[in-house]
């Protein structure tokens, strides 16, 4: 019985982490976001663009 208490709680324990590291790098890639150039209003679209 405690053996599978303790592997209930690690198995929580390695989701918890493993959603943490991906809302930092959603995060930072939404922070990264904002220093991308805005295209300006008017030019053409890029050769290839659809």
């Amino acid at each position: 019985m405690l053996y599978g208490l303790m592997e209930q709680q690690s198995a929580l324990m390695a989701y918890v982490d493993v959603f943490r590291w991906t809302a930092i790098l959603a995060f930072i890639c939404a922070a990264a976001a904002w220093l991308f150039k805005k295209p300006q209003k008017g030019a053409a679209p890029p050769p290839g663009a659809h």
